[in-house]
């Protein structure tokens, strides 16, 4: 987490947090995820006080805020952004790409969609996630867990399942500025051996899945900055 000088509406920030998903579950959970890299990068204390809160800065900008101890310690500009979501042909490539990128027992060199129904499913229900009112899946946690369970789960497609639906969950997440913590986590034991196969096991749950990226994923704000700059708003 670098350190940057953002300047808006006459204010410095330290660095721009997009919001990817416009719901409230969303924003509640960027604050948590601030709270806890913050109190990792900066080595703050336990006993330490550090909140971090939000307020509007004005009708399409808004800002986080945390303070320790009572006192301002730093702030980020807060721009809403769209949701870039998965579709059909992104998953038949993550098919594709991820028998070559992670090797596995079994029968290789079968490619394809067997059932195109449970992959349109999984698709719409994610990205039109509002049913009679509610929210299925109010936040890009929730999103990137739904598509990696139900993608290992269901097996659309004739092999790779399992592979499938980790990179789909792991670009989902890149795309809209979440990452995993690479200095705790392994693709190979723990994304794929530990999440992956225990899904197709009938081990782990949906909120399972969840509970695990919600553990090990950190908010991309170095990216989401440089983006921010580069497009010049």
């Amino acid at each position: 987490m670098k350190e940057y000088k953002i300047k808006y509406r006459k204010s410095t920030y330290q660095g721009v947090i997009y919001w990817t998903y416009r719901s409230d579950e969303e924003f509640k959970n960027l604050l948590r995820i601030m709270h806890r890299q913050l109190m990792e990068k900066f080595r703050i204390p336990k006993g330490a006080s550090l909140s971090v809160f939000s307020k509007q800065v004005d009708a399409s900008h808004g800002k986080i805020i945390a303070e320790l101890d009572g006192m301002k310690f730093k702030q980020y500009l807060v721009v809403g952004v769209s949701t870039i979501y998965l579709n059909i042909n992104d998953f038949i490539k993550f098919n594709s790409d991820s028998q070559k990128i992670f090797k596995e027992s079994g029968v290789y060199g079968k490619y394809g969609v067997t059932d195109i129904g449970t992959l349109q499913y999984t698709v719409d229900n994610v990205k039109n996630s509002i049913s009679f009112g509610k929210d299925i899946c109010p936040t890009i946690i929730s999103k990137a867990s739904k598509y990696w369970y139900r993608t290992a789960y269901y097996q659309a497609f004739s092999n790779g399942n399992k592979r499938t639906g980790l990179l789909a969950a792991m670009v989902f997440l890149y795309l809209n500025f979440y990452i995993f913590d690479s200095r705790d986590v392994d693709i190979e034991s723990d994304l794929y051996k530990k999440v992956s196969m225990n899904i197709a096991n009938k081990k782990m749950s949906e909120y399972d899945v969840y509970a695990f990226i919600w553990n090990n994923v950190k908010y991309d704000i170095d990216r989401s900055t440089e983006n921010f700059i580069m497009r010049g708003k």
